[in-house]
Formats: structure tokens, sequence, C-alpha cells
């Protein structure tokens, strides 16, 4: 099976499609094992991370190691043998044993030496005949040591089946024998073999066969060869730096097998379960992202306004003040500070005039803006700048200053310098 590529592990996030059919083709043994022994895995991994945190290192390690292990058996389970169907499991695998003794008591295995018996009892049936005539009894005398030869070859014929029986129970144990070390292979192979050794290690084919890349096996690999090729530290303060990072990475490890075969632990239900999840929140995120950026990034139909700052931030003088038609109300700049104020127009239109009201903040009367600056942008370009100044007064009378300029997008409002206490606007409006 051809190794992922990352997009086809990004579709295989969502739409699951071949933990679908890993789940619909898995036996309910093989799932129940592969199940059982992740479960196991985990629970080790969750106890040595639990120790680890809390000072006790060394126990930590081994059972890290130990989990590493338990989801190495858990691939073992999803071994494919050459016929394409998954290998047996253990009970199963010793039945070639059981035959071999059943073959050694039955009827079958024992006739040779029971018909042996019989040539032997019909031997002696020609000394029954030996009283006739003296040639004929010589001659049956002679015939009956042959047949009693016969008897003793049959008797040595019976011998050499008993024999071959033996053997046969013999080379019936064998598979067993081959069946234990077959099944005790990947947990204790040897550290020290060859590279080719190692890339016939049968957890490595079969992670591969299902997709799993080249580089993660790999690292799998060489983490599992440095955990059985070293003792873990007996006493924590034994345990150094290279035994933590030794520690993460095995863990790490673990982690990577069982996301390859969890799949085949889920039965095809959990499956689509799952798969319902994924896509739910996929849609939720996306729906999100989407609001998010059409709020972010829209723009107002109507006119609206934005200013550098607000006089303590409060509401009653705000910068919507400024452009909501009523000049006893002000924005106001904090203390002693420049600012100033956008006003963005909705549709692009052409501005003649520019009037302003300046602020006195009553009945405190004591801040208004001086110098200002009137900057008009066309087409993401600044089209015209109008600098001004004004008194300080009570009275509310407008200054009108030309403009003239078409598809006007923004007109912003720079107060350079205040009086008294600070800055202060009451209205802006356009012709």
């Amino acid at each position: 099976m051809p190794q992922l590529t990352l997009t086809e592990r990004i579709a295989e996030s969502f739409t699951l499609a071949r933990a679908q059919r890993a789940a619909e083709t898995t036996p309910e043994s093989v799932r129940k094992g592969v199940a059982e022994d992740l479960a196991l895995s985990r629970q080790k991994a969750d106890a040595a991370e639990s120790l680890f945190d809390n000072g006790h290192p060394s126990e930590a390690i081994k059972l890290a190691n130990e989990s590493l292990e338990q989801a190495l058996a858990a691939v073992r389970w999803l071994e494919v043998a050459p016929t394409g169907e998954a290998k047996a499991t253990a009970p199963e695998a010793k039945r070639p044993a059981g035959d071999a003794k059943r073959a050694e008591g039955s009827d079958d295995a024992k006739a040779p030496e029971g018909d042996a018996k019989a040539p032997e009892g019909d031997a002696k049936s020609p000394e029954g005949d030996a009283k006739s005539p003296e040639g004929e009894a010589k001659a049956s005398e002679g015939e009956a040591k042959a047949s009693e030869g016969e008897a003793k070859s049959s008797g040595g014929e019976a011998k050499a089946s008993e024999g071959e029986a033996k053997s046969s129970e013999g080379e019936a144990m064998s598979p067993e024998g081959e069946a234990k070390a077959s099944d005790a292979a990947p947990s204790a192979s040897d550290p020290k073999s060859s590279e080719g050794d190692a890339k016939a290690i049968g957890w490595r084919r079969t992670l591969e066969g299902r997709g799993a890349g080249r580089s993660l096996l790999d690292d799998v690999e060489a983490v599992v060869k440095a955990t059985r090729a070293s003792s873990p530290p007996r006493l924590d303060e034994q345990v150094t730096a290279e035994h933590a990072t030794s520690f993460h990475r095995v863990l790490a490890a673990r982690v990577a097998i069982d996301r390859e075969i969890h799949p085949s632990a889920l039965t095809p239900a959990q499956v689509s379960a799952k798969r319902r999840n994924r896509l739910a929140l996929a849609a939720f995120v996306v729906i999100g992202v989407v609001a998010g950026l059409y709020f972010a990034l829209r723009r107002p139909s109507g006119t609206y306004v934005e200013a550098s700052a607000y006089f303590g931030n409060n509401d009653q003088f705000a910068p919507a003040n400024a452009i909501d038609g009523n000049v006893d109300t002000e924005w106001v700049l904090p203390d002693r500070s420049s600012g100033w104020l956008d006003i963005h127009v909705g549709t692009p239109r052409r501005i003649e005039a520019v009037s302003i009201v300046n602020g006195s903040n009553p009945p405190h009367l004591d801040r208004a803006m001086r110098e200002y600056t009137i900057e008009v942008w066309a087409h993401g370009e600044l089209a015209r700048s109008v600098e001004g100044t004004v008194p300080f007064s009570p009275a509310r009378n407008p200054v009108r200053h030309e403009i003239g300029v078409d598809d006007v997008e923004r007109v912003r409002v720079v107060v350079r310098s205040w009086h008294n206490l600070g800055g202060s606007l009451a209205e802006v409006s356009f012709e």
C-alpha cells in the first residue's frame, strides 16, 4: 500500500474513508485485541507521565518502555500472512501441536504395529500341517521358517512404522515451536541486527502497509532499538538528562503507533460517529472564520467616524458626537494631547466644502481646538489638505473651508494644538 501524501492525510482526517474500510474488514477478535492492547499502552503511558512529573523518573521510564512494547503488541494483531488473511491469534497458532498429538493417539498411528503381529500368528499355522508325509513336512517346516522370517521382517517393518509415527509426531511439534518463535520474535528482536534485518521487522511492514511515512517509521524504529539495547536506571538519582530526553521520545513513538492503528480498534459505527463530529467541527470553524472576516473587513454602508482617542473612554465625549448634527455634544480629547478624527463617507461622493464648529466643553469651558488640519482622501490618496486656527469661544460659530474634490472617501481632522486643558470639537459637516 503506498504511503499517504499530505493532501491524502488531510482528506483522511475529515472523511475517515480508510478508517471506515479498516473497521469493516477487521475481524472482531482482531479489533478487540488491538483495542485492549492500545488501552493498556495508553494506561501505562499516562501512569509514566504522572510518575515522571511527581519525582519518580526511574519507574516512569520503565513504564514508558512497557507502553511502547504494548503498542507494538497491538500492531502484531494486524500482521498479514502471505495469503492476505490476518494471522491467527496465539491459541490458534498452537493448533498443529494438538493435531499431532491426536494423530499420535489415533488408531492409524498404531495400525502398523497391530498388522505386524498378524503375520507372526500366521507363521505358526504351517506347523499344524507338519504331520503330513515326511517330505512334505520338511517342506512345510522350511516354509514355516520362511514365514517366521517374514513375520520377523514384518515386525521390523512395524517397528520402523512406529519410528516413523514418532518422527511424524516430532515434525508435528515443530510448527508449535515455530509459532512460539514467531510470536516472540517482534518483542525480542536483536537490537544489534543489521539495518537490512531491521527493515524486515513485522510491525514496520504492517505500519508501512497501512500508509505510515518512512521517516516516521525510521524514527520509531530508532527508538525501539535504543530502548531494547539499554537498561533503564534503577534509582531516581541515576536518571540523567539523556534519560529524560529518551523518555519523551519513547512516549512520542508510542503516540505515533497509536495514531496509525487506532482506526482498527474502532467499530464501523464508532468511525461514522467520529466522522460526523469532525465534519461538524470543521463546518463550525469555517463558518466562524468566514463570519469573522466578514465583520472585520466589511465597510459600513453609511457614514461613520473613528478617532485616535477620547477623554476617559466615556461615551459622553465619544467621536460620534462630532457628526451627530448637534452642536451641544462634543468629541473631547484626553488632557493636553493631540489627536485625529476620521469621518468615513459611506458612498464616495463630491464634497464642495467642509464646515467645523469648535468645542468649549461647557459648563467648564476649559477645552477647545486651536490649530488643526483638514485632510480629504479620494481613491486611497490624499487629494486636498487645509490648515487653520480658531480662537477659544463659547459661541458656536462654524468655520467653512472650500474643498471641491470628487469621489471623496474619507475626511480627517487633525488637532495639532489646543486651548486650556485639551482639545475639543463640536461638529463637522459637508456640503
